[in-house]
C-alpha cells in the first residue's frame, strides 16, 4: 500500500548519481583517502580501508624526513629516504606519486651529494626511469612532469624540458610556478624577470623555509650577485 513506484525510481537515480560522483572523486582528489565508501547494488553502504593509504604514508614519511634533514645529505638520512620510496614502489607498484617523489629525491641528492653515494650517471638514469613511470601511471600527476622537465634540463634538452614544464603547468599552475625546478629552468634560459616573479610567488605561498633558500642560492650563483645571505651558498659547497 505504501509503495510508490515513482519514489523508488527517484531513489535509484540518486543512488546511481552518488556512485558516479564517488567513483570520480576516488579517481581524483580522494584517491589518497584512508577510507573508501561504496554503494553496492543491493544492501547497505560499505566502508573499507584504502589499499593506497599505506603508500601515501610511506611517501609522506620519506618527504618529511628529507624536508627535516636537507641540505645535509648524509648516508644515514638520504639512503633512508630513497629506501623508503623504493619500498613503497615495491609494495605498491601502481602508485604514481612514489615514482615522482623518487625522481625528485634522486635529482636533488645527486646534485648536492658526494658522488660516492649518488653517482651522477646511474642516479640520473634511475631518476629518469622513475619520472617516466610516474607519467605512464598517471598522466595528470603534475610532479611527474615537473621531475621530467628538471631531468631534461640536466641534459640541456630545452625543447623537451619546455614541453614537460608546460604539461605540469596545465595541471597545477600554482604549484609548478612556485617550484624549485621551474624557477631554475627560467633562470637557466635567461628569463630573469619571470624567475623573479615565480620566486616572489613562492615566497608568498610557502615563505623562505623548506626548499626556497636553495633557489636563492642558485640564483646567487648563476647571477654572480652579492648581498644575499651567505648561508644560502651552503648549497654550492655540496655541489
Amino acid at each position: 500500500v505504501d509503495w510508490v513506484p515513482m519514489d523508488e525510481s527517484a531513489v535509484r537515480e540518486r543512488k546511481r548519481l552518488m556512485k558516479k560522483q564517488l567513483a570520480k572523486y576516488y579517481q581524483g582528489e580522494g584517491r589518497e583517502d584512508r577510507i573508501i565508501i561504496e554503494f553496492p547494488k543491493y544492501g547497505r553502504v560499505k566502508f573499507y580501508y584504502n589499499p593506497q593509504a599505506e603508500a601515501v604514508g610511506l611517501v609522506s614519511s620519506a618527504s618529511d624526513l628529507m624536508g627535516r634533514t636537507f641540505p645535509e645529505v648524509t648516508k644515514r638520512y638520504a639512503r633512508t629516504v630513497v629506501n623508503t620510496l623504493e619500498r613503497c614502489i615495491e609494495l605498491h607498484p601502481s602508485f604514481a606519486p612514489a615514482y615522482a617523489a623518487l625522481a625528485e629525491v634522486l635529482l636533488i641528492y645527486t646534485a648536492c651529494d658526494e658522488t660516492s653515494c649518488f653517482p651522477a650517471g646511474p642516479s640520473i638514469i634511475k631518476a629518469e626511469k622513475a619520472a617516466k613511470k610516474a607519467i605512464e601511471l598517471d598522466k595528470n600527476l603534475w610532479r611527474g612532469h615537473l621531475a621530467a622537465g628538471a631531468l631534461h634540463c640536466c641534459r640541456f634538452n630545452w625543447k623537451a624540458a619546455k614541453k614537460a614544464f608546460n604539461a605540469a603547468m596545465k595541471i597545477a599552475p600554482v604549484e609548478t610556478k612556485a617550484s624549485f625546478y621551474y624557477i631554475a629552468y627560467l633562470e637557466a634560459l635567461g628569463r630573469r624577470d619571470e624567475a623573479n616573479e615565480c620566486l616572489n610567488w613562492r615566497i608568498a605561498l610557502v615563505g623562505k623555509g623548506r626548499f626556497t633558500w636553495p633557489i636563492l642560492a642558485l640564483l646567487d650563483y648563476l647571477r654572480g650577485e652579492e648581498g644575499m645571505d651567505r648561508g644560502y651558498s651552503v648549497l654550492l659547497d655540496h655541489s
